[in-house]
This record gives structure tokens, C-alpha cells and sequence, in this order.
């Protein structure tokens, strides 16, 4: 195997600032045959390097850790959610039936995040796929902490590290015009 500097297929993920313009919370919602207790929808501004800004629109869904009879216990997977309020500075309580109340979700609003783009493997016109992490934070260096931390646990089970797709160099190639773009 063998690595190349100066190429962007190495890029492997990148971190990129955003305002975050809106959100909106769903629950109990069923995507692709799996019932998310919550689905935080959150509309952004994402800062592109060049500065200019594209709208993107990101999910943190998750579902609660609950006990036998059906309450919530905890917070499981939703701790992404619990941790995109910390972050922020916000504290707060969920509903015991696991709502968050508007007021919490109006305070996001204006605020600014870091988020994560991971790769995800290459698409048919040679062009890498690149997806937004569920995690986000404040501070980019946190978040990278926190990345590759999950890394080290297997997640996200999707992720396709430069190294991981050496198989697939030899069949694609990417334009250099897509460096900064992110391409779904």
C-alpha cells in the first residue's frame, strides 16, 4: 500500500464552522424501518474555506435508554442531542416522555457549531462521498478529540478512511474543483 500526500482523496474528513438557522424536532419518527425516539433536524449555514456559504441540513437522530415498563432511564444514544445543548452553553430538561420544550430549541438558534465531514466511499463518477457526523461541537479540536475516540470504538460504521479504499483508487479519481464542495 501506498500513500500520497497532496491529493484529496487522502482527505479522509474536515471540519467546517456553521450557523445554525434552525431546528426542529421529531419524535418518534421511523427512517428507513428504525423508530428514532427523537429526530433533531437542524438547518445550516456552513462556511465553505473560500468563505462563501451553502445551506445544509443535518439529522442527530437517536433514541433514549429506557427501563423495562417503557420510561426513560437515560439518555443512550441521544446523549448527540443532550451533547449539541451542552455545548452550547444551554441547560436544560426533557419532557418525561422525552420532548424537548421549544424554549430550548429556540435557544440554538443563531448559534454556531463546528461540524464533521466524514467519507463515506467514492460514487460512481469518481467524485468522493463525504457525510455530516451526528456529533458536533463548539470547538474544533474538541470534536476531533471526540471523533477519534469514536473511531476507536468502531463508529461511525460507515466511515471509509483514505487508507481503507485503497482498492477503489485504481478505479476512480477526483476532480480538484471538489476539494471544498461536498458532494450528495
Amino acid at each position: 500500500m501506498s500513500l500520497r500526500f497532496g491529493n484529496p482523496r487522502n482527505v479522509s474528513y474536515f471540519i467546517q464552522q456553521a450557523t445554525i438557522r434552525g431546528i426542529q424536532a421529531t419524535y418518534s419518527n421511523e427512517v428507513f424501518g428504525i423508530v428514532w425516539d427523537i429526530d433533531a433536524s437542524i438547518l445550516l449555514d456552513v462556511v465553505k474555506k473560500s468563505g462563501e456559504t451553502y445551506e445544509y441540513t443535518m439529522n442527530i437522530r437517536a433514541s433514549y435508554q429506557r427501563d423495562d415498563q417503557g420510561n426513560i432511564t437515560g439518555f443512550g444514544s441521544a446523549f448527540k442531542v443532550a451533547r449539541l445543548f451542552e455545548k452550547l452553553g444551554i441547560s436544560g430538561k426533557i419532557t418525561s416522555d422525552g420532548v424537548i420544550p421549544e424554549e430550548y430549541l429556540n435557544e440554538v438558534i443563531g448559534r454556531e457549531i463546528c461540524v464533521l465531514f466524514y467519507r463515506t466511499g467514492i460514487r460512481d463518477n469518481g467524485n468522493t462521498k463525504f457525510q455530516a457526523w451526528d456529533v458536533v461541537d463548539v470547538d474544533r479540536k474538541s470534536l476531533l478529540a471526540e471523533f477519534d475516540s469514536a473511531q476507536l470504538k468502531g463508529y461511525p460504521k460507515n466511515y471509509l478512511s483514505a487508507i481503507e479504499d485503497e482498492s477503489l483508487e485504481a478505479e476512480n479519481t477526483i476532480s480538484d474543483d471538489s476539494k471544498d464542495e461536498l458532494i450528495f
